[in-house]
């Protein structure tokens, strides 16, 4: 599992909602995931940039990554590194104004 695997993240909305999901700042924040002994936290800027850090529990393993975000074809959050490699990004779930899901499970917005 890649980093990236861990942090992609994509926006769909998951049900009609009664005002329009601002896609463009849905995601700013400070975003909280686990998978299996995996655990990322990755803070989304306004300006378009990010910072995650994320560690393996019970190990010394730990990996931190920075780099731009953007909303592409109107329901995905596409992550670039700045130290290379491709950008990725995957469609999630927005389940309230705290959390979404992907396909990685659940994310929690942290305060």
């Amino acid at each position: 599992m890649t980093l990236s695997a861990v942090l992609a993240i994509g926006l769909t909305a998951a049900r009609a909602p009664a005002q329009q999901l601002d896609l463009q700042s849905f995601p700013v924040g400070k975003w909280h995931q686990e998978l299996g002994p995996y655990v990322t936290d990755t803070v989304l800027n306004g300006n378009g940039t990010y910072t995650s850090i994320t560690i393996q529990r019970g190990t010394s393993y730990w990996q931190g990554v920075q780099g731009n975000w953007e909303i592409r074809f109107g329901n995905q959050l596409w992550q670039t590194r700045w130290n290379g490699g491709l950008p990725e990004g995957t469609p999630i779930r927005v389940i309230d104004a705290d959390h979404f899901q992907n396909k990685l499970g659940i994310a929690t917005r942290t305060r």
